[in-house]
Protein backbone atom coordinates (compact mmCIF):
# COMPACT_ATOMS: atom_id res chain seq x y z
CA UNK A 1 0.00 0.00 0.00
CA UNK A 2 2.86 2.55 0.89
CA UNK A 3 4.67 1.96 -2.53
CA UNK A 4 1.18 2.18 -4.43
CA UNK A 5 0.66 5.60 -2.22
CA UNK A 6 4.51 6.54 -3.12
CA UNK A 7 3.58 5.71 -7.21
CA UNK A 8 0.19 7.69 -7.19
CA UNK A 9 1.71 10.85 -5.27
CA UNK A 10 4.48 10.67 -7.97
CA UNK A 11 2.22 10.92 -10.61
CA UNK A 12 -0.37 13.57 -9.48
CA UNK A 13 1.87 15.71 -7.70
CA UNK A 14 2.53 19.10 -9.06
CA UNK A 15 6.73 18.87 -9.96
CA UNK A 16 8.66 21.58 -9.11
CA UNK A 17 8.71 25.16 -10.94
CA UNK A 18 11.06 25.35 -13.32
CA UNK A 19 14.43 27.46 -11.38
CA UNK A 20 15.37 29.38 -14.40
CA UNK A 21 11.88 30.86 -14.71
CA UNK A 22 12.12 31.72 -10.91
CA UNK A 23 15.78 33.37 -11.48
CA UNK A 24 14.72 35.61 -14.26
CA UNK A 25 12.00 36.76 -12.58
CA UNK A 26 14.21 37.57 -9.59
CA UNK A 27 16.88 39.38 -11.90
CA UNK A 28 13.72 41.24 -12.75
CA UNK A 29 13.11 42.72 -9.20
CA UNK A 30 17.05 43.10 -8.74
CA UNK A 31 17.00 45.64 -11.66
CA UNK A 32 14.52 48.02 -9.70
CA UNK A 33 16.17 47.51 -6.45
CA UNK A 34 19.78 48.27 -8.11
CA UNK A 35 18.56 51.81 -9.42
CA UNK A 36 18.58 53.06 -5.76
CA UNK A 37 14.96 51.55 -4.37
CA UNK A 38 16.73 49.11 -1.69
CA UNK A 39 16.39 51.07 1.62
CA UNK A 40 12.94 52.54 1.34
CA UNK A 41 11.41 49.09 0.59
CA UNK A 42 13.42 47.04 3.36
CA UNK A 43 10.98 47.77 6.72
CA UNK A 44 7.78 46.86 4.22
CA UNK A 45 8.48 43.77 3.11
CA UNK A 46 9.88 42.90 6.78
CA UNK A 47 6.43 43.89 7.60
CA UNK A 48 4.84 41.93 4.96
CA UNK A 49 6.82 38.93 5.45
CA UNK A 50 6.14 38.88 9.44
CA UNK A 51 2.37 39.25 8.04
CA UNK A 52 2.26 36.44 5.86
CA UNK A 53 5.15 34.87 6.12
CA UNK A 54 7.35 33.15 3.58
CA UNK A 55 4.26 33.41 0.90
CA UNK A 56 5.72 31.67 -2.14
CA UNK A 57 4.61 34.90 -4.30
CA UNK A 58 7.05 37.37 -2.25
CA UNK A 59 9.98 35.05 -3.14
CA UNK A 60 11.42 36.80 -6.20
CA UNK A 61 11.15 40.18 -4.18
CA UNK A 62 12.85 39.08 -1.40
CA UNK A 63 15.80 37.31 -2.95
CA UNK A 64 15.60 40.23 -5.15
CA UNK A 65 16.43 42.34 -2.65
CA UNK A 66 18.74 40.18 -0.55
CA UNK A 67 20.80 39.99 -4.11
CA UNK A 68 20.70 43.74 -4.72
CA UNK A 69 22.38 43.91 -0.67
CA UNK A 70 25.04 41.70 -2.19
CA UNK A 71 28.84 43.03 -3.42
CA UNK A 72 28.58 41.30 -6.29
CA UNK A 73 25.79 40.03 -8.31
CA UNK A 74 24.94 36.40 -7.21
CA UNK A 75 25.00 33.30 -9.94
CA UNK A 76 21.96 31.60 -11.22
CA UNK A 77 23.36 28.58 -9.50
CA UNK A 78 23.25 30.51 -6.13
CA UNK A 79 19.62 31.82 -6.70
CA UNK A 80 17.85 28.40 -8.04
CA UNK A 81 19.61 27.00 -4.75
CA UNK A 82 18.40 30.06 -2.11
CA UNK A 83 15.04 29.75 -3.91
CA UNK A 84 15.02 25.47 -3.13
CA UNK A 85 16.13 25.75 0.72
CA UNK A 86 13.27 29.05 0.83
CA UNK A 87 11.06 25.62 0.09
CA UNK A 88 12.39 23.40 2.61
CA UNK A 89 14.40 21.34 -0.04
CA UNK A 90 17.81 19.98 0.12
CA UNK A 91 21.12 21.49 -1.67
CA UNK A 92 24.24 20.19 -2.81
CA UNK A 93 26.65 22.60 -4.59
CA UNK A 94 29.73 21.65 -5.83
CA UNK A 95 31.36 25.21 -5.94
CA UNK A 96 32.10 26.36 -2.24
CA UNK A 97 31.88 30.36 -3.33
CA UNK A 98 28.07 29.17 -4.88
CA UNK A 99 27.54 27.35 -1.11
CA UNK A 100 28.36 30.70 0.65
CA UNK A 101 26.22 32.46 -1.83
CA UNK A 102 23.47 31.32 -1.70
CA UNK A 103 23.88 30.67 2.09
CA UNK A 104 23.90 34.72 2.37
CA UNK A 105 20.91 34.90 0.38
CA UNK A 106 18.81 32.02 2.62
CA UNK A 107 19.85 33.70 5.48
CA UNK A 108 19.12 37.32 4.44
CA UNK A 109 15.60 35.91 3.12
CA UNK A 110 14.60 34.52 6.84
CA UNK A 111 16.42 36.90 8.85
CA UNK A 112 14.38 39.46 6.83
CA UNK A 113 10.97 37.41 7.60
CA UNK A 114 11.52 37.67 11.47
CA UNK A 115 13.31 34.86 12.59
CA UNK A 116 17.05 34.66 13.66
CA UNK A 117 19.20 32.67 11.95
CA UNK A 118 21.81 29.80 12.78
CA UNK A 119 24.59 29.07 10.26
CA UNK A 120 25.95 26.20 11.13
CA UNK A 121 29.74 25.67 9.73
CA UNK A 122 31.82 22.67 9.47
CA UNK A 123 34.61 24.53 11.89
CA UNK A 124 35.36 27.82 13.52
CA UNK A 125 37.62 29.45 10.26
CA UNK A 126 34.68 28.31 8.23
CA UNK A 127 31.97 30.08 10.41
CA UNK A 128 34.59 32.65 10.40
CA UNK A 129 34.42 32.88 6.52
CA UNK A 130 30.69 32.94 5.87
CA UNK A 131 30.02 35.79 8.92
CA UNK A 132 32.66 38.07 6.50
CA UNK A 133 30.50 37.12 3.51
CA UNK A 134 27.50 38.54 5.23
CA UNK A 135 28.54 41.07 7.19
CA UNK A 136 28.01 43.88 4.07
CA UNK A 137 24.72 42.30 2.88
CA UNK A 138 23.26 41.85 6.21
CA UNK A 139 24.36 45.56 7.12
CA UNK A 140 22.57 47.05 3.76
CA UNK A 141 19.78 45.57 4.81
CA UNK A 142 19.68 46.82 8.45
CA UNK A 143 20.65 43.59 10.30
CA UNK A 144 23.89 42.11 11.82
CA UNK A 145 26.03 38.90 12.01
CA UNK A 146 27.53 37.20 15.00
CA UNK A 147 30.34 34.97 14.82
CA UNK A 148 30.87 32.48 17.89
CA UNK A 149 33.97 30.41 18.15
CA UNK A 150 35.46 28.60 20.74
CA UNK A 151 38.13 31.04 22.20
CA UNK A 152 35.45 33.19 22.73
CA UNK A 153 34.48 33.99 26.61
CA UNK A 154 31.00 33.83 27.51
CA UNK A 155 29.88 37.49 27.88
CA UNK A 156 31.48 38.13 23.39
CA UNK A 157 29.06 34.44 22.67
CA UNK A 158 26.28 36.34 24.42
CA UNK A 159 26.27 39.29 22.53
CA UNK A 160 27.10 36.91 19.47
CA UNK A 161 24.44 35.26 20.12
CA UNK A 162 22.23 38.07 19.51
CA UNK A 163 22.35 38.89 16.10
CA UNK A 164 20.43 38.17 13.29
CA UNK A 165 22.58 35.60 11.89
CA UNK A 166 24.77 33.38 14.24
CA UNK A 167 27.10 31.61 12.28
CA UNK A 168 29.37 29.05 14.34
CA UNK A 169 30.62 25.22 14.19
CA UNK A 170 28.35 22.82 15.13
CA UNK A 171 30.01 21.68 17.88
CA UNK A 172 30.09 25.06 19.42
CA UNK A 173 26.36 25.54 19.05
CA UNK A 174 25.88 21.89 20.57
CA UNK A 175 28.33 22.65 23.04
CA UNK A 176 26.36 26.16 24.12
CA UNK A 177 22.83 24.58 23.89
CA UNK A 178 23.53 21.79 26.43
CA UNK A 179 25.57 24.14 28.97
CA UNK A 180 22.22 26.61 28.69
CA UNK A 181 20.06 23.29 29.37
CA UNK A 182 22.16 22.32 32.00
CA UNK A 183 22.56 25.44 33.68
CA UNK A 184 18.60 25.83 33.85
CA UNK A 185 18.03 22.54 35.21
CA UNK A 186 14.99 21.57 36.22
CA UNK A 187 13.42 25.43 36.32
CA UNK A 188 13.18 25.74 32.67
CA UNK A 189 10.25 28.20 32.17
CA UNK A 190 7.62 27.12 29.89
CA UNK A 191 5.55 30.33 30.03
CA UNK A 192 8.96 32.54 29.75
CA UNK A 193 10.11 30.38 26.90
CA UNK A 194 6.52 30.56 24.73
CA UNK A 195 6.94 34.45 24.98
CA UNK A 196 9.71 34.50 23.58
CA UNK A 197 8.78 32.52 20.56
CA UNK A 198 6.07 35.17 20.38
Amino acid sequence: IGRAGFHLHNLFARGPRDPSLFVAEVQRHAVRFAAGALAPRVPELRYQLRRRGMHAAMLPEVLAMCAAACEEPPASQALAAAWAMLQRRVVDLPDPALRRQAAVLTAAAHALSGLQVHVVALSDESARRTARAMQQPMAALGMNVGCVTAAMDPVAKREAYHASVVCAAYREIGNDYLRDRLMLGARRRRIHSALERV
